[in-house]
């Protein structure tokens, strides 16, 4: 998730420049345009590519689709840092969030990791304080590598390549990571288990008693009388196909065909709707917001530098991490989560407003 969020977010802070850079305009109150773009060709990839890739999560595994998230991090994000064009540069962000569907499937791996109770809730709030710090990091970086050189002829040549180069490194050790102790899953039978059903089973039949060996070889006997008794010729008519027994057991035993939509419970519609209706404004505000800062004060923003717009959005981010990881796991301990979930888009409603007041 940290690594991820880097990569989404090390954009914010230099995306207008990098729109300046490319020539697509020389006026910074048009920038916006062009910017938005960058910004929405990551989360269109996603929207095209999510639900696959959950689907592909339940058929062969999180970790797979985990690591596919990955590796897209680190060949897109290389791609867009050295994209000689604007279009080569939106091709790079759309394809990095086609090919990611790390932040759904991540969260859904942890029921399938922590049991449900107070240790699932925290370590989902977990969870999402890595991805704010990801914020943190992301713009910070952003801000103070791009258009730095380092005295390389390669880096001068594509003056943003720097911060996406280290998001690239975090992605592979991301990658290290998650290989080396995130379980893996076999399609269709769950996480891996040390010592499974076979290894008990096989316990189980060491561990009987005399009379449960007796009561067996009583059992084997009487198998052994039904099987001469069965193997006696006798003749029955033909089977037609309404009554061939394999037919009619085939029948039974088909499973239902298989839904190509998703069956949504009806009582979580109104989650979801509330849920998208929040990453809109949150998706809008984190988009707007280092436009403003970079538009010049006499045409109503505050004229920052890239430096500057990576300082202010990681000092904003720091403040919801602290939140994350001290006091969510406390409340969450004493607020349900059908009282929590409405009381924080309150709050959200009532500060991103004023945030910018």
């Amino acid at each position: 998730m940290f690594a991820n969020s880097v990569a989404l977010a090390n954009p914010f802070p230099y995306a207008g420049f990098m729109v300046l850079h490319y020539g697509m305009t020389a006026d910074e109150t048009e920038v916006g345009f062009y910017a938005g773009w960058i910004m929405t060709a990551f989360m269109t990839g996603r929207f095209l590519s999510s639900f696959y890739c959950g689907v592909l999560s339940d058929r062969v595994g999180r970790k797979f689709v985990i690591q596919l998230g990955l590796w897209s991090c680190v060949v897109f994000q290389l791609l867009f840092g050295f994209a000689p064009t604007f279009a080569w540069a939106l091709v790079a962000r759309g394809c990095m969030g086609l090919f990611n569907g790390l932040t759904a499937v991540a969260k859904a791996s942890i029921p399938d990791l922590v049991p449900a109770g107070p240790e699932q809730t925290t370590a989902m709030g977990y969870v999402t304080g890595m991805w704010n710090a990801g914020n943190i990091v992301g713009p910070a970086m952003g801000g103070v590598l791009a258009e730095r050189s380092f005295g390389v002829g390669l880096l001068r040549r594509y003056p943003y390549a720097a911060p996406n180069v280290v998001g690239a490194v975090l992605a592979v050790m991301a990658m290290v990571v998650i290989y080396l102790w995130l379980p893996g899953r076999a399609a269709g039978r769950g996480y891996e288990r040390v010592g499974g059903e076979a290894a008990a089973d096989e316990g189980d039949a060491d561990d009987a008693g005399p009379a449960k060996r007796a009561a067996a070889d009583v059992d084997e006997a009487r198998a052994d009388v039904d099987a001469d008794v069965d193997a006696t010729p006798t003749w029955t008519p033909p089977p037609t196909e309404e009554t061939r027994p394999e037919r009619r057991r085939a029948d039974d035993d088909a499973p239902p065909p298989p839904s190509r939509c998703a069956r949504v419970p009806p009582a979580s519609w109104l989650p979801i709707l509330l849920y998208c209706s929040l990453s809109i404004a949150t998706i809008f505000y984190d988009d707007c917001y280092p436009l403003w800062l970079l538009t010049p004060r006499n045409k109503g923003g505050l004229g920052m530098s890239a430096d500057q717009i990576g300082i202010n959005l990681s000092a904003t981010a720091c403040v919801t991490l602290v939140y994350q990881f001290l006091l969510f796991p406390k409340v969450s301990e004493k607020c349900p989560p059908h009282a929590l979930f409405p009381g924080s888009m309150c709050i959200a409603a009532a500060l991103m407003p004023a945030a910018v007041l």
